[in-house]
């Protein structure tokens, strides 16, 4: 299902910035996403397919991997049904609605779901494994400390983690008896920090994509702090709110059925086995709801992939709750899961025509555009998804350049007219920024 052509489909209209970004050695928007770039660097070495299509496995290789650390942290909880409920469990989260969505297309959200997932396996390791485990493999979770680490390279959401990543690291001290490891253990969770040395060194090249011009210390913290974006964080008005949340709703129906939406419910109710563990995943979940309500963005939505993981998890310990019941000589667990499995396959073909990224529209706007464009045209795109589209055909495949494409939403940015004037040096944009 990967995608050959850029589109919008699934929240993917900043697709093109990215690919204009790994493509050119830029810098793409804020935060400036630098294991991301990283890993599209590595994919983009693929000797087959187009650049959309092997930019779009550094979110289907993250999302597959995510799973199988799903389906390794459900496994921490077991019981008679674990390996059947663990699998099903997991085919849920794959083919929900969001996940898939996230994992076919140009984004950061497929691999940021990957670092989310394995921080809730240390999580869940540590405070499930007894002492003497902990301390046989002390070197295993440091490990696993500085890969996870990594996250805050590509997405910086993942923050919104660490208090219960500190939380565990305190626990992991008092098991393993070691303060050297867990000092190591916790720091390690800061690795990410280290890949953002690359922002400046690529802003340095001026390439022709280069948000806030990192080359200077305020060009440097103003993206990797977020940029303007954080003013968009609980920036909807109050009305709004009962909206959002009425559509969050709807979306954890969509995303799991009405059986699963049950069998979540149940289990975060019921669950007994690790109370600890079951509160930080209340907090994940309440932590990225709340996030994802308030953000005043049309796809603010999909900061709630990290609350569907969780709720996946409830889901899990409703069918456990469940196996231990039984009716009319049935097991009730059993039955739930049967119908869940039903359910799903029932709707993999709607669920498949609704995250289908293949449908090109920006690559033909692109196309169109550019090449119908007359000799010199000046180019003023009308979304986000429009500009990063005509970026991609134009600084990356280098397609019309004598066109000259300006967004009306970034001319109050003097970073982006010094762009514009190195992008452009045979064009007097003055006469343009006039008409703003």
């Amino acid at each position: 299902m990967a995608p050959s052509r850029l589109s919008s489909a699934n929240f993917g209209s900043d697709g093109g910035d990215f690919l204009t970004a790994v493509l050119t050695n830029g810098v793409p928007h804020p935060t400036g996403y630098p294991i991301y770039l990283l890993l599209s660097e590595l994919c983009q070495k693929i000797p087959f397919g187009t650049p959309v299509w092997r930019q779009a496995q550094a979110s289907i290789l993250p999302a597959g991997i995510c799973a199988v650390l799903f389906y390794s942290t459900l496994r921490f909880f077991p019981f008679s049904g674990n390996k059947l409920a663990c699998s099903l469990t997991t085919l849920c989260l794959t083919v929900s609605t969001l996940f898939w969505s996230q994992a076919v297309i140009v984004e950061v959200y497929a691999l940021h779901a990957l670092f989310l997932s394995l921080a809730l396996f240390w999580i869940a390791a540590i405070l499930s494994q007894p002492d003497e485990t902990i301390r046989k493999h002390l070197t295993g979770f440091c490990a696993i400390a500085f890969v996870g680490g990594l996250g805050i390279g590509n997405h910086t959401s993942i923050l919104l983690m660490y208090p219960a990543i500190l939380y565990a690291s305190w626990v992991f001290y008092k098991k393993s008896h070691s303060t050297a490891s867990a000092v190591t253990a916790f720091a390690g969770w800061f690795s990410g920090l280290i890949p953002y040395i690359i922002i400046p060194l690529r802003a340095a090249d001026l390439p022709a994509v280069s948000w806030g011009d990192a080359r200077s210390w305020s060009g440097f913290l103003w993206l990797v702090s977020g940029g303007d974006y954080h003013d968009y964080l609980f920036a909807i008005l109050p009305h709004e709110y009962l909206q959002r949340i009425i559509s969050f709703c709807g979306m954890l129906t969509d995303n799991f059925g009405y059986i699963g939406l049950i069998s979540g419910m149940i289990g975060v109710l019921t669950f007994q086995q690790n109370r600890k563990f079951h509160r930080i995943t209340v907090y994940v979940f309440f932590a990225y709801t709340i996030m994802a309500v308030g953000y005043k963005t049309t796809d603010s939505l999909v900061y709630s992939l990290p609350a569907m993981v969780c709720f996946a998890i409830w889901i899990f310990w409703g069918l456990l709750y469940l196996w231990h019941y039984t009716k009319w000589s049935l097991n009730i667990g059993i039955v739930m899961s049967i119908a869940l499995a039903i359910s799903l396959v029932w709707t993999v073909p709607t669920r498949y025509a609704q995250v289908d990224p293949r449908s090109g529209d920006l690559a033909h706007y692109a196309e169109t555009t550019l090449s119908g464009a007359k000799p010199g045209e000046i180019l003023y795109p009308k979304s986000d998804g429009e500009t990063f589209a005509l970026w991609y055909y134009q600084y990356a495949l280098g397609m019309r350049r004598e066109i000259v494409i300006v967004s009306r939403g970034l001319l109050t940015y003097e970073w982006y007219r010094e762009q514009l004037e190195r992008n452009y040096p045979q064009f007097d944009l003055n006469s343009g920024f006039n008409n703003f």
